[in-house]
């Protein structure tokens, strides 16, 4: 295998790579950090890779520079961020990610980047310190630099609009004004994350918060989509008043039910001319329903034999017999392992054709 490696790029010995970060030229090297899951071929709890160069042609493979080992860092691990040298040193500057919170970390390293000491204080930054208008679960990639002897942060990050930011400072126990980056933004929020049902927070009813939370935590869930949208709307509906985030909630009500996507079409489409399309569709993985009609034949043109039509039937315009076996469509859709196939004769058995749909 390595002698179909690139010669003249980075490449990762093994694993997962992706987002180049903390690039760097220090101590007559230039460095590559990078993220990294070393243990499989697909995204994992990230970690920082790490290339160096003297010439950008040659690329020395170091020790994974940091390894998600903290609590703070479980589940996603140590995503991108920056590198910079600081009196002789290389320090890291990284998110600490979880799926509700993200954070900014430091660690320094002493030898080039091959050994690192993560903050006794990590996490360093979070949303709070900065703005009660930004996320918790949106504030990443930070990068830090020096000017005029001055250092500077940036990172991305979301930002609350008005009607989110003014319902998260209503349900405060004591609300007040804030400052951007003053400590008392911290305070101001009460350190919960800002989602589902804490922007009614203060406003509506307990039963309409239990409501909000039961929609929000079952958002992707078909089985009772309907009672849950009709008992928000309910609720909503006697509790919106004038208030203007529970009335522009309330007029969204149409899109509180799970959407269940259809796609229809047939044998010609699904099996010849159109298989290419519904296999890209089958491998994103989206929740995603196709709809085959399968009359085995090209019903629409007159009934020539498909890639559907069984061994030895003969169609009007194949009237010698089909030479190789019917394409088993669902047996390949089935080998992606999270594709549900059924299979029926609609005009054989109605009920048990409702019950494949309403599986599906």
């Amino acid at each position: 295998m390595h002698s179909y490696r690139p010669g003249y790029h980075a490449s990762v010995p093994k694993g997962w790579s992706n987002d180049p970060n903390g690039t760097i030229f220090y101590n007559n090297k230039a460095h590559l950090f990078y993220q990294h899951y070393p243990h499989k071929a697909e995204w994992g709890t990230m970690h920082w890779g790490h290339f160096a160069t003297t010439d950008f042609v040659k690329w020395e493979n170091l020790p994974v520079a940091l390894v998600p080992d903290k609590e703070y860092e479980v589940i996603c691990g140590c995503c991108s961020g920056s590198a910079i040298e600081k009196d002789g040193d290389l320090w890291l500057i990284y998110t600490a990610a979880q799926p509700e919170r993200q954070r900014q970390c430091i660690a320094i390293s002493r030898d080039g980047g091959v050994h690192s000491a993560k903050n006794k204080d990590n996490p360093i930054l979070t949303s709070e310190m900065l703005s009660p208008e930004v996320t918790e679960t949106d504030c990443r990639d930070p990068h830090l630099f020096r000017k005029d002897g001055m250092y500077y942060f940036l990172a991305g990050a979301r930002v609350l609009t008005r009607e989110e930011l003014e319902a998260v400072l209503s349900g405060s126990p004591k609300p007040k004004k804030t400052r951007k980056g003053s400590a008392e933004s911290k305070a101001s929020v009460s350190g919960s994350e800002v989602s589902g049902a804490e922007f009614v927070s203060g406003k509506g009813s307990a039963d309409l918060r239990a409501a909000m939370k039961d929609w929000k935590e079952n958002l992707t869930v078909g089985a009772g989509t309907r009672d849950r949208a009709d008992k928000l709307t309910e609720l909503l509906e006697k509790e919106k008043g004038s208030d203007e985030l529970l009335n522009k909630i309330y007029e969204d009500r149409d899109y509180f039910v799970k959407r269940s996507q259809w796609i229809f079409g047939g044998d010609g489409w699904a099996y010849d001319i159109g298989y290419g399309g519904v296999d890209h569709v089958l491998a994103s993985g989206e929740d995603v329903n196709v709809f085959v009609f399968d009359t085995e034949v090209y019903s629409n043109t007159g009934g020539q034999a498909s890639k559907s039509t069984p061994a030895a039937a003969i169609a009007q315009f194949a009237a010698t017999g089909k030479r190789t076996k019917k394409k088993d469509l669902g047996m390949m859709a089935m080998t992606y392992g999270y594709v549900y196939v059924a299979q029926v004769n609609m005009g054989a058995d109605q009920n048990q054709l409702l019950k494949a749909l309403s599986a599906a």
